[in-house]
Formats: structure tokens, sequence, C-alpha cells
């Protein structure tokens, strides 16, 4: 049905004739001319044939060229499926469940666990370079301050950074 949006489909299928029009050929085991579908939906055969194609429009039936040079019908596997779907559901039964939700919480689980890595790795980095900033600029920026000459705030900011680069490396391969 690529394309074509589900309210149109559920509006065509909305009106009775086609819906009986559907259930008329998934019943069939050989695809009906239009003569025998107006037959046994009880309708002139102008009428069927809007609804046919209507029915088309939306991908719900097909037509091909049949002995004779006569169209035949026949409900495609998309219409069945709809109309399966949408009986068992008024029928109070479990409709069947849907490609996008099977397996659809293996996803989500995936993608928190990924960003709960990457925030264990990066975590622990972030506040080791932070404390180096603080160790080396703390009197500067905030007016607390390491004490020891400006060497050897260099010397606790440098040997900081250099513990983060080591934890995010090590906390990148046991995470991931």
């Amino acid at each position: 049905m690529g394309g074509v949006e589900a309210q149109k489909v559920l509006a065509v299928l909305s009106e009775e004739s086609r819906w009986r029009i559907v259930r008329i050929l998934m019943a069939s085991s050989v695809a009906l001319t239009l003569s025998e579908v107006a037959e046994r939906v009880g309708r002139d055969k102008r009428t069927v044939d809007k609804h046919l194609k209507a029915l088309m429009e939306v991908g719900l039936v097909e037509r091909r060229l049949g002995e004779e040079n006569v169209y035949v019908y026949r409900a495609t596997p998309t219409a069945v499926m709809i109309v399966e779907a949408v009986e068992k559901i008024l029928a109070g039964a479990e409709p069947p469940p849907s490609p996008a939700v099977q397996g659809g919480g293996d996803k989500f689980v995936e993608v928190v666990s990924k960003s709960y890595g990457r925030i264990v790795h990066v975590l622990p980095s972030a506040f080791l370079l932070l404390l180096g900033v603080l160790v080396g600029y703390g009197d500067k920026l905030l007016g607390i301050g390491v004490p020891g000459s400006p060497g050897v705030r260099l010397l606790g900011m440098v040997f900081l950074f250099f513990l983060a680069a080591i934890a995010y490396g090590l906390l990148r391969r046991w995470v991931a």
C-alpha cells in the first residue's frame, strides 16, 4: 500500500458495500468478474464498479485480465490482514501483534544502556578534569586555591588531567 494513508484506507472500508465486496472477494477461491461481484452484493454493476475502483485505489483489491478478456477482481493480502484484524478486535480477540511492537522493548533497553554506558565513563573523567582546573586555577576562578607555587599547581593539574584520560580509557573499555 506504499504511500496510502491509513485514514484513507479505513475511510474507503467504512462504506458497508465496500466492506461486503472485500469480504466476498476474500471468501472466493477464485477471482470474480464484475458481474459475479455485483450479483453477490445485490447491487447494480455501475455501483459495484465504482466501489471496486475506490478499493483498488487504496490497494485493497487488485484487477487483472482473466479468461475471455474479462477483468477479474480479488482481495489483496493487505485487505485480508486488515479485515481479519478488525473482525478479531470486534469479536474481542487479541489482534495479531504489530512488528513495530515486537522487540520494541529490547531496542529501548539497548538505547538506554548505551546512554548510561557513555555517562558512566564520561562523568568520572569530567570530574577529574574539573578538579584539575580547580587545582590549577581555583584561586583565580573561585577564590579558593591549593597552597604552593604556580609550578606545583600546574604539576597537580597536569597529573589530574592525565588521571582523567586514563579513567576515561579504562571505563570506556569496561563499560562497552
